[in-house]
């Protein structure tokens, strides 16, 4: 994988420790491969993920939860590559995972063009397991 390259055209599940949390469509990885040595560490353990329009409320107030304490609020979190046929691909995982930031669309009624709500989070380590 390269920075910011898209993990996937396919879908994602997302679970909170070991419970599943909602499925999105789109994750943007800053985990670089680790091979060029120009990447800042802490970009090297970030992932963006692309909410659906019917997200999970418990996805919500975890995120709320962490934005308001990171440091307590900390889990590990899963993302899940699904194939076309709902079955697993690739795992990662985000360890010790919290919220960096969170980009939630305005309601204004003059803007055009589809609103995506989107999610960075960080995380102590990262592991990537093919299934």
């Amino acid at each position: 994988m390269r920075t910011h390259d898209k993990i996937s055209t396919g879908m994602f599940r997302i679970d909170l420790d070991r419970f599943f949390a909602e499925q999105v469509r789109n994750v943007v990885s800053g985990l670089g491969d680790g091979h060029d040595g120009r990447q800042p560490e802490a970009e090297q353990r970030e992932v963006t993920i692309t909410r659906n329009p019917d997200k999970s409320e418990v996805f919500d107030r975890w995120i709320r939860q962490s934005l308001k304490d990171p440091l307590g609020s900390r889990t590990n979190i899963t993302i899940t590559e699904l194939d076309n046929h709902g079955k697993p691909v690739r795992a990662m995982i985000l360890i010790d995972a919290w919220t960096r930031s969170w980009n939630v669309p305005s309601l204004s009624s003059g803007s055009a063009g589809s609103a995506s709500e989107t999610v960075t989070l960080s995380c102590e380590m990262l592991k990537i397991e093919q299934l």
